[in-house]
């Protein structure tokens, strides 16, 4: 039997565990890895700039060290940055390591690598175009990366649930408690100090935090979300990693991103009894078989969930399939009856505040619910469609767990949470 306190208790450890280098654990969903046997002030500028593009970034001149490093990071992906010279002594050895999402190299010989290729994301002779490059490159890992949680259709009974199931339960119990929690200047305070001691080295961050503290007003939490600010890219990782603690440290936002969408939301009735809404993705087919593995079952986002009213948006995301890739292109359908749904499911065109304005965003609140409403289907472009229904059948499932658990005297109040 698995309960939500004993997963909720897992959580916490795994958020405590595995920092394998006297390197700082990432709180980001990226690391650049810069790897250069050469030291000279080249190395240094390069690795500078770097980091005003990532905050975690980490130079290696050894590649034992350099690999072993790799090897050990499991919960971010990594762009890996190196010289033409270093690329044909490194290539063999980092090709098939699946936490590696782009491979960028600094050469004036372009033609040098033809045989690299497929695999390499770009070369570039220019250090402001790869840097330009490694930018946009991050962006389509930030809008790529979600992570599910299952709910089982075969599981009757809650009292005996397995892991997926338990972690689609407490996720949903996490979301109810943690905007109920009080929303003060406490909350918001600790959610600074805890980005500043982050942030403690990058003089840019630092400036975005003070900016934040003096300026934000709860009201634009849409605006600060949707421009990669550090709120967006810490409280992703902590999302998707389901970092506890993390997650009570930003409740704060959390809040008031809940809010903001709430009263956005109100705006879909506009639309008329339904609308669709498109997501492009690319997934492994480890994570595409889990996906379809119940046609009934519930798929839950452990995050926010991104979408467009602009199918051409989601093709974007989901780009091209390649012979070469493990990828699988991925396109979500997402049929939403507004009427039905009413505010259980919480939703916001947020467009006029996106930094990305041509990209039609709607904007999910965390734990968007959805199931498949038929087989997934494959285009003749080996593009993988998906039609599937948002659905509030998760709130029905929590409920059920609760009436249970105080039928057993199992405490389920917000204190187990954290």
């Amino acid at each position: 039997m698995t309960s939500i306190k004993s997963s909720t208790s897992s959580l916490k450890k795994l958020t405590k565990s595995e920092n394998t280098s006297t390197h700082e654990e990432n709180k980001e969903n990226i690391t650049i890895v810069y790897f250069d046997t050469r030291k000279n002030g080249k190395t240094i500028d390069r690795t500078n700039m770097l980091q005003e593009v990532n905050h975690y970034v980490l130079k290696y001149d050894n590649i034992d060290e350099c690999l072993s490093r790799i090897q050990s990071i499991k919960k971010e992906k990594i762009i890996f940055v190196t010289t033409g010279k270093n690329l044909i002594n490194v290539f063999s050895r980092i090709e098939n390591i699946r936490q590696i999402d782009g491979i960028f190299i600094f050469s004036t010989k372009t033609n040098k690598y033809d045989q690299f290729n497929e695999k390499i994301t770009g070369i570039f002779s220019n250090d402001d175009d790869m840097i330009s490059a490694i930018r946009k490159h991050m962006k389509l890992i930030q809008d790529q990366l979600l992570s599910f949680s299952f709910y089982r259709s075969h599981q009757r009974y809650v009292r005996n649930l397995t892991d997926t199931s338990a972690e689609f339960i407490w996720f949903h119990i996490f979301k109810d408690t943690i905007i109920r929690l009080p929303h003060d200047e406490h909350a918001k305070k600790e959610m600074l100090d805890a980005s500043r001691h982050y942030y403690r080295n990058n003089i840019q961050e630092l400036k975005n935090i003070n900016e934040f503290e003096q300026n934000y007003r709860s009201e634009e939490a849409i605006k600060w979300y949707t421009k990669n600010s550090f709120v967006y890219r810490l409280i992703n990782k902590a999302l998707r990693t389901e970092d506890v603690e993390q997650m009570y440290t930003f409740r704060y936002f959390i809040q008031d991103l809940y809010s903001a969408l709430t009263l956005k939301h109100k705006i879909f009735k506009e639309y008329g009894e339904s609308v669709t809404l498109y997501r492009g993705l690319r997934l492994t087919q480890l994570e595409f078989d889990e996906m379809t593995k119940d046609e009934q079952q519930l798929i839950s986002m452990n995050g926010y969930l991104s979408t467009s009213l602009n199918p051409q948006v989601a093709k974007m995301y989901a780009g091209e399939p390649t012979l070469t890739s493990d990828k699988l292109s991925i396109i979500l359908e997402i049929e939403c009856d507004v009427e039905k749904l009413g505010d259980r499911v919480i939703f916001a065109d947020v467009t006029s505040e996106s930094t990305f304005r041509d990209e039609n965003e709607v904007l999910f609140d965390i734990g968007a619910t959805l199931q498949l409403v038929d087989k997934p289907k494959q285009t003749d472009n080996r593009v993988w469609y998906f039609k599937m229904i948002a659905t509030d059948e998760s709130r029905t499932i929590v409920r059920k767990y609760i009436d249970d658990h105080l039928e057993l005297n199992v405490d389920v109040s917000p204190k187990m949470m954290f």
